[in-house]
């Protein structure tokens, strides 16, 4: 008797996939939630509002910010 994980045709479940999609919905979730003002908890309820912050670079954007935004972009994946 096992645990029954249901699964498509030729796959098998491995924890780093399962990591892998975790990690991209977290960040597609952090981009939202800034682009949109808002703490969330664990479960999406929005706690706070703040200043939404624009994480897309635009072409009216000087180039040292867009160079700031590059390296925060870079530098804050691996503190996390």
């Amino acid at each position: 008797m096992g645990i029954e994980i249901p699964e498509n045709f030729g796959t098998v479940y491995n924890i780093a996939s399962q990591r892998n999609v975790n990690a991209t919905q977290f960040l597609l979730n952090l981009e939202t939630d800034l682009s949109n003002g808002n703490i969330t908890d664990a479960n999406g309820a929005v706690t706070k509002k703040i200043q939404p912050i624009d994480v897309y670079d635009r072409l009216e954007y000087s180039k040292k910010f867009l160079i700031l935004k590059l390296l925060v972009k870079l530098v804050l994946p691996k503190v996390m």
